[in-house]
């Protein structure tokens, strides 16, 4: 199963009973509706890193805080699980994050890499959780936006209540309130309002060439 995809088939129509395209729509609308039906009370995302990261905590959808937290790397996911225990504040939580890839054509960065794995990896396991609710790679929120773009889009989506907290935060914080949005269902990739999304798909981009080593 993909990374960042639940099983979520065995509520979808069988493939030989689309027969009509209404019956097509119909699923195109379910595996839409997949990623996030009903917004669970108390959800945290973030935006990983190895010595500085970023949290959001969304209430019944709505964004209600947000932080950037900066530690030395041994001491960053148990600074992080403080935060997130005490914003909770004893309450159930759905648990979201990015998970970044290692591709082999940027294999200098793989040890940068797996610093952000074990840093981002200790933070369930401190919580006595057995993983993240779900884990969503960069291409599949951000797509090929650059920052400025969208962040500005993002900015969008936000009710006065929660702009006015947007407007206090550092990038990091801006990418887990983004990835918590997209996640609701809030935005679709690239940061673009859920009725764009048929009318401005944006392709990937392809891998990079293969790093040359002299």
């Amino acid at each position: 199963m993909v990374q960042g995809q639940r099983r979520d088939d065995a509520r979808l129509p069988h493939r030989g009973s689309l027969g009509t395209l209404p019956d097509r729509c119909n699923l195109r609308n379910l595996l839409d509706a997949s990623r996030m039906k009903t917004p669970p009370p108390l959800l945290f995302t973030m935006d990983p890193g190895a010595t500085k990261l970023g949290l959001a905590c969304f209430t019944s959808g709505v964004l209600t805080s947000a932080v950037t937290i900066a530690a030395p790397e041994d001491k960053l996911p148990y600074v992080s699980v403080d935060w997130l225990q005490q914003t909770a504040a004893g309450r159930g939580f759905d648990l979201v994050t990015e998970r970044m890839h290692k591709r082999p054509a940027q294999s200098l960065f793989d040890e940068d890499l797996d610093r952000v794995e074990s840093c981002r990896l200790a933070i369930p396991r401190i919580l006595g959780r057995q993983g993240f609710s779900r884990t969503y790679q960069p291409m599949m929120w951000k797509g090929n936006a650059n920052k400025n773009t969208h962040q500005r889009r993002v900015s969008t989506a936000l009710n006065a209540e929660e702009t006015a907290i947007w407007d206090t935060l550092g990038h990091d914080a801006k990418d887990a309130v983004a990835i918590g949005l997209f996640h609701l269902g809030r935005i679709e990739r690239g940061g673009l309002p859920p009725s764009e999304k048929r009318t401005r798909l944006m392709p990937s981009l392809p891998p990079p060439p293969p790093l040359i080593r002299k």
